[in-house]
């Protein structure tokens, strides 16, 4: 009789201790600390080189700016960016895209370390001074928001090479008809890796975006 008291007291004390440390790990403030550092956005087109992952990178680039000034990689250095290309005279999702970038930046606004740059796909019509007076009706925030033209060639190589929001290569076809339209938004961290891509004209998607540049901005 005695031998079966001390198995109950045995297993209640067991009890007794097994449940507050249940509750603390349960519970515990830093379970959603630890949980949230472990919640990483994707890496977008890896590739292996001699048995090592390697991340696809934003190559290096130089556009004009819609204050007339020179955009490269370097203004974007250590910096998460959402990039887009658009052209001023769309009818279609180019003004929701926009529209829904101006409310990025306004949610972000005081983030120094989020930025957003817009290349037109149009540079014949989209100047420095029309994308200057786009920019300006979209609220855009000098060094917070760019508005970027250039050489066709180049920004149409960047977006098929760099961002891969275009799949098709529109080989064989005149330099002067090659056209891109897309509805993307695509997420770069600091190191200029590819970590999210959007339907910029989707509510859903924009939701999520405003979710995963919270992640991106807690990535050391």
């Amino acid at each position: 009789m005695s031998q079966k008291r001390s198995v109950v007291k045995f297993v209640a004390f067991g009890i007794l201790i097994v449940i507050p440390i249940v509750f603390l790990l349960l519970f515990s403030p830093t379970k959603n600390i630890d949980e949230n550092t472990r919640l990483k956005l994707p890496y977008f087109f890896p590739e292996v080189v001699n048995g090592d992952t390697v991340y696809h990178t934003i190559p290096p680039f130089e556009f004009d700016s819609h204050l007339g000034q020179k955009v490269t990689q370097e203004d974007f250095k250590n910096k998460i960016y959402v990039a887009d290309f658009f052209y001023t005279t769309c009818p279609s999702i180019c003004p929701i895209m926009s529209d829904n970038m101006a409310d990025l930046q306004k949610q972000f606004i005081s983030n120094k370390d989020l930025l957003f740059i817009s290349h037109t796909v149009d540079p014949k019509h989209d100047t420095v001074e029309v994308l200057k007076e786009y920019a300006d009706m979209r609220g855009a925030i000098p060094g917070k928001w760019y508005f970027v033209t250039g050489n066709k060639k180049d920004l149409y190589r960047q977006a098929r090479k760099g961002y891969y929001i275009s799949a098709s290569e529109n080989i064989g076809v005149p330099e002067e008809e090659d056209f891109i339209h897309s509805d993307r938004f695509v997420l770069v961290d600091r190191m200029g890796h590819i970590r999210g891509s959007y339907n910029g004209t989707d509510s859903l998607a924009i939701n999520k975006l405003k979710k995963d540049i919270v992640l991106l901005l807690a990535e050391q």
